[in-house]
Order: structure tokens, then sequence, then C-alpha cells
């Protein structure tokens, strides 16, 4: 078999390798339920949506502000939430970027939202 044809049949068999949200759902459900916080989102028009259970990790990135007295660290924490799990009774994680939410005395601001099979992921920054 020539290399052509052994990166062909890789490509196949790779091709038939497809990721299961169902089954993504549940391992993060597992993740989240292993370390949960519960949290209360308050959309950009002041509706604070109810509780939901998510596991929050801190990021090791940190952004800055200028300030009048200086430049100022801005904590980051990173959201996981479940999406598409096939217990029904586990509901899919709704956060919108602009959601606000405080934790440890201290508020945070959704960045940015992205949606891997079976899970959503959240970006929040903390909110001065």
């Amino acid at each position: 078999m020539t290399r052509f044809d052994r990166a062909r049949a890789v490509g196949r068999m790779a091709s038939t390798f497809v990721i299961n949200p169902e089954s993504r759902a549940v391992d993060a459900w597992l993740r989240i339920t292993s370390s949960p916080t519960s949290i209360e989102l308050v959309t950009d028009d002041g509706v604070t949506r109810a509780a939901q259970t998510l596991r929050l990790e801190s990021s090791e990135s940190v952004s800055t502000e200028d300030g009048r007295g200086g430049i100022a660290a801005k904590r980051q924490i990173i959201l996981f939430g479940v999406k598409d799990h096939p217990d029904s009774a586990v509901a899919d994680t709704i956060i919108v970027v602009g959601d606000m939410f405080s934790i440890d005395g201290m508020t945070y601001r959704v960045r940015d939202v992205t949606f891997p099979p079976g899970e959503m992921q959240a970006r929040a920054e903390q909110f001065s």
C-alpha cells in the first residue's frame, strides 16, 4: 500500500467517527455536577433568569483596564454548561453575551459563548 493509499484509508476512517452530542452532554453534566455552582444570570434588559447549575473555573488569562488610579486587572471566569442532554430533567444551559451574574461579591459580564457538541462554554469578565 502506498503512502497515498494509506492516507486515503485513514481519511475514510476518520470521516466515520462522529461526535455524539448526547454522550458529550452526559460527560459535560458529570463534570459540572462534580463541582456545581448555582447562578442567576441577569439579561441586558434586567430580567433575572431562573438559577442554573454550572461549573465555574478561573481563567489563567487576565485583562486590564485603565483607571484614574492606574491599571486594574480584571479577573476572568469560564462557565461550563450542558446542551442536548438525553435526560429531559437536565435543562439546556441558557447564557447570552452581555448577561451578568455575581459570585463571591464580584460581578461578571459574559463576553463570549461557544457551543461545542453537547456543551456550552462562556467566558465572563469581572465588571467594574
